[in-house]
C-alpha cells in the first residue's frame, strides 16, 4: 500500500520494481499471476493491486543471485538506516540466531529479509539501501530530495566501492551518471 502511495505521489518520476523472492523463510512459494492474486486477496488483501512493476520471482543472495542484486549489494554493502553496529546489537531477518540461511555462499552484503529496499538514481547509480524495518512510506523525503538534487546535480557522488574484480562492473555505470 505504501509503494502505491509513493507511486501516486511521484508518478512517472519514480520507477518501482518489486522483486519477489523465496529465500526468506520460504514465504513466497507462488509465482507469476498467483503473486498478484495473493496480494489482492490474502496479503495485504482487500482488493489491493500494485501500481508498480512486479518482477518475476528471483534469487537475491547466493551463487544464483540475479545480477541486479549482486550489483546493488556490492555498490551498497550496508543498510543506511541500521548499519553493522546497530545490527550487531539487534539482528534482523536471517541475522537472528536459529534462522536457516537458504543459500550459499553467504556474504556480509546479503539481503537479510523481505522488503529490503534500494533507492537508485535516474542514471542507475545506487544511492541508498534500507533495511526491511525501514517503513517504506518514509522513503518519500529521500525520493523527493534525490529528484531535486538530480535536477540541479548538486548532490555529492555516492561512495562507490574500490575497484576490485567484483566491483569493476560498477565503474561504467558511475562514469555514465550525469552529475559526477
Amino acid at each position: 500500500m505504501q509503494l502505491n502511495a509513493l507511486k501516486a505521489k511521484f508518478g512517472d518520476e519514480l520507477a518501482v520494481v518489486a522483486c519477489p523472492c523465496n529465500q526468506f523463510g520460504l514465504q513466497e512459494n507462488v509465482g507469476g499471476e498467483e503473486i498478484y492474486q495473493s496480494l489482492k486477496h490474502i496479503r495485504p488483501g482487500s482488493g489491493y493491486e500494485p501500481t508498480f512493476n512486479l518482477a518475476k520471482k528471483l534469487e537475491v543472495n547466493g551463487a544464483n543471485a540475479h545480477p541486479l542484486f549482486k550489483f546493488l549489494r556490492l555498490a551498497l554493502p550496508e543498510r543506511s538506516d541500521t548499519g553493522p553496529a546497530a545490527e550487531a546489537e539487534e539482528p534482523i531477518g536471517v541475522q537472528k540466531s536459529g534462522l536457516k540461511i537458504l543459500w550459499t555462499p553467504s556474504n556480509p552484503t546479503d539481503i537479510v529479509w523481505n522488503f529490503e529496499k534500494f533507492l537508485v538514481d535516474r542514471s542507475g547509480l545506487p544511492f541508498k539501501r534500507y533495511s526491511p524495518k525501514f517503513e517504506t512510506i518514509k522513503l518519500e523525503d529521500e525520493i523527493a530530495a534525490l529528484l531535486k538534487y538530480e535536477e540541479g546535480c548538486d548532490r555529492p557522488p555516492p561512495s562507490v566501492p574500490p575497484q576490485t574484480t567484483a566491483s569493476a562492473s560498477i565503474a561504467p555505470i558511475a562514469r555514465r551518471a550525469r552529475c559526477y
